[in-house]
Parts: C-alpha cells; structure tokens; sequence
C-alpha cells in the first residue's frame, strides 16, 4: 500500500506550554489538518484529556468518514492522533517546544493508503497535503493560542 510521510514546523503565539497543551485537547485543533472538514463526538478521560473524536475528511473532492483516536498523550510536550477511513489511515502528531517568541509546534502527518480508489489517488492525495500542510500547521499553531 503506498504511504507517505509529511512534517512541518511553526511558532504558535501560545505563550506556554500548558497553553499550547490546553488548545490540543480541542478536537477542531486537529480538524485543521489533513483534510478534515468536521468534528463530532469528541471524548475524553477523567482528567479532561482528548481521547477521541469521529470526523469527516475530504479525499480527491469526496467526503470519508473517519475515526480518531489518541495513541499517546505526553502532557506537555507530545500528542499522536491515529486516524481511520475506509480508504485511508495513519497519524497526526504533535510536538510542543517552548522557545523566546512562543511554543514551537511541529506537526507529523503520516498515511497509507487502504482501499483501491485511494491507491488510485494517492499522488493527487499527496500532492494536495504537500501544497496545503504549511497553511494548515498555521492554522492549528493559531488554534493553540487561544
């Protein structure tokens, strides 16, 4: 199954870590990448911490739903979000840094493929990822400030 591997890094105007921490426990923090256009029945644990949410993505003009739940959650530095389609999955990471000008954020974008149409499509898929991720990492580093 073709795969792919994306990362990219900005400075969120967060002005600390448990900020930024506070902003990746909003489930529409992590609807701004890889193609997700809606978030719904987010969950989370006794302590307030994300654990999932379901989602609905756009992949080569059509709507998937999805599935997303969190695989590791390493307050306040790391959170790694696995996502599931029928014809997509993989992981939405995140890593916090503190830095002079605000929280350092980078976020790791990995999928493979699952279906036949989606293998078909993979290298528009990607190509649209590559284009839109700097835009997007952006946008959830703005997320995160708020």
């Amino acid at each position: 199954m073709p795969a792919a591997h994306f990362t990219h890094t900005v400075t969120s105007s967060a002005t600390n870590l448990d900020q930024a921490w506070a902003g990746l426990q909003d489930p529409l923090t992590w609807a701004t990448v890889a193609g997700i256009t809606e978030v719904s029945n987010d969950t989370f644990d006794g302590s307030g911490n994300l654990t999932g949410y379901l989602f609905t993505a756009a992949v080569a003009g059509k709507e998937y739903a999805g599935k997303a739940d969190v695989r590791l959650s390493s307050r306040p530095t790391d959170m790694v979000v696995h996502i599931s389609t029928s014809e997509i999955a993989g992981t939405i990471a995140a890593n916090l840094v503190p830095g002079q000008d605000g929280v350092r954020v980078t976020i790791t974008l990995d999928l493979q493929t699952r279906g036949l149409l989606a293998g078909m499509m993979f290298p528009l898929i990607t190509g649209a990822i590559r284009n839109g991720l700097p835009e997007q990492v952006h946008q959830f580093a703005a997320h995160l400030a708020t």
